[in-house]
């Protein structure tokens, strides 16, 4: 969004697995966060490449391998928020995240740390940033101070570490 307001982009928000949900229910979704639309949204049903743009983002290492076909003669960056190989096992999976960084894609790093860690062991080129909250969107005001505690778990994830986080929180509480 700071983009479109601060240098006119045009943002256009593809999705391309899920043929099931529909581009209005993807506005409506984003419109509860941000009031004046950041873009256009659209979902492809299969088959089809992107439209025309000058830059194709992939946000997900399993997305990166699609948009080699997707957006053939696009610039193609990828936002890395996490060295995902460490999340699976070692093998196939782990094997096609790790070679992700490999595709000649420009990356958008999620931390300096992450940038140069990656960096050390892949050749792609790229940019880091700092994450930060948008204290305009999300702010302390009329809220009681207190301390709160949030956990992020799904026990259907072996990553996530669910178990060790519930044991945590009993040993919190």
């Amino acid at each position: 969004d700071a983009w479109r307001r601060a240098h006119g982009v045009e943002n256009r928000f593809v999705i391309y697995d899920h043929p099931h949900v529909t581009a209005r229910e993807l506005e409506s979704k984003v419109a509860l966060i941000l009031p004046e639309s950041p873009g256009t949204f659209e979902v492809l049903k299969g088959g089809e490449t992107l439209p025309a743009c000058d830059l194709a983002i992939a946000t997900l290492w399993s997305s990166v391998y699609p948009l080699l076909r997707l957006a053939p003669n696009a610039r193609r960056a990828y936002f890395i928020q996490d060295y995902e190989p460490l999340f699976y096992a070692a093998g196939t999976v782990s094997a096609l995240a790790a070679s992700s960084y490999d595709l000649g894609f420009f990356g958008i790093f999620n931390t300096r740390g992450l940038y140069e860690s990656v960096r050390k062991d892949h050749p792609i080129d790229g940019v880091w940033f700092e994450p930060a909250v948008d204290t305009t969107l999300f702010h302390p005001r009329g809220r009681t101070p207190n301390t709160r505690v949030f956990f992020y778990g799904r026990p259907s994830v072996d990553r996530n570490g669910f178990e060790l986080g519930v044991e945590a929180l009993r040993k919190l509480k």
